[in-house]
């Protein structure tokens, strides 16, 4: 109970928060003597940043805070520019929270501009330990694959090799290297994204670290026959589709030796749909041709 001279009391408490730590900033007057008692436990899962803190005063539960989430960063790619059909890609990710909170790092190989159901993506999946390639709609797995694991995951555009794939840990950054080789249909100019996730849904990307550009191996063909029609005393047109976009030139006489080109140089316009009218040509003699 308070004497009459104990009618005036202050008391100013501050709560200077640290990790680990509360400071209590305590003015009085009027008390013979007076104790306070405070501190606050953090609550988070093992090697993570703290989820929620407890705040305690005089043995009791006074307040709670979730604590703040840092989301991840992508860091680069190596190589990050090149080209070639096959490249163990080298990605950094970080996490302020620590590695172990990356929950998924993903790989992102497409045309400029295009989305996950244009390009090969690969994703590393922390809590199983294992990469998953998409289909080519980017909509679901083809399958799963090990870190190191003697097997491979194919789309219509790219393989994942678990062989020359690997993951490693230090502190906030974790580095995935990814095997991929990639088809000859997919060739082309690609951006090379990443994108990450981590266990309190925090996201980054996908971000363009580098340009990688896979060359076209196979030369195209025609497909089904050639067309020939409107034949004349003296010229005929050819019609044809390719089995990719093309530019072209006819080489055309009554021999196999030819002799006779057109157009006389390759065109600017790539497409699959062709047709030219060959003139010049003699009445009733076999002509022979080729594209």
């Amino acid at each position: 109970m308070l004497g009459g001279r104990d009618v005036c009391l202050w008391i100013l408490i501050g709560l200077a928060r640290k990790r680990g730590a509360v400071s209590l900033l305590m003015s009085s007057r009027g008390f013979r003597s007076i104790v306070l008692f405070g501190f606050f436990i953090a609550s988070s899962a093992s090697g993570q940043s703290p989820t929620k803190e407890y705040i305690y005063l005089g043995g009791r539960v006074i307040a709670t805070e979730a604590a703040s989430n840092s989301a991840p960063t992508v860091v680069s790619v190596s190589p990050s520019t090149g080209s070639g059909s096959a490249q163990s890609f080298v990605s950094v990710y970080q996490d302020a929270n620590g590695a172990s909170d990356i929950q998924t790092a993903e790989i992102r190989t497409v045309p400029s501009g295009g989305g996950v159901s244009s390009g090969c993506v690969v994703r590393y999946q922390s809590a199983s330990a294992v990469f998953q390639l998409l289909n080519d709609a980017g909509t679901a797995a083809v399958g799963q694959v090990a870190p190191g694991q003697a097997a491979t995951l194919s789309n219509t555009r790219c393989t994942l090799a678990g062989s020359t794939s690997s993951v490693s840990a230090n502190a906030n950054q974790l580095t995935v290297t990814y095997g991929l080789s990639f088809a000859a249909a997919f060739a082309g100019s690609k951006d090379v994204q990443l994108a990450a996730t981590d266990a309190s849904g925090g996201t980054v990307g996908p971000v363009t670290q580098g340009a990688w550009v896979i060359p076209d191996t196979t030369p195209p063909s025609v497909v089904g026959a050639i067309a020939v029609s409107s034949i004349t005393t003296s010229s005929a047109t050819l019609s044809w589709t390719a089995s990719e976009a093309t530019v072209f030139q006819v080489e055309y006489g009554t021999t196999t030796s030819y002799g006779s080109v057109a157009p006389a140089q390759f065109g600017t316009t790539y497409t699959t749909s062709h047709s030219i009218t060959l003139s010049g040509l003699t009445s009733n003699t076999t002509h022979h041709f080729r594209i």
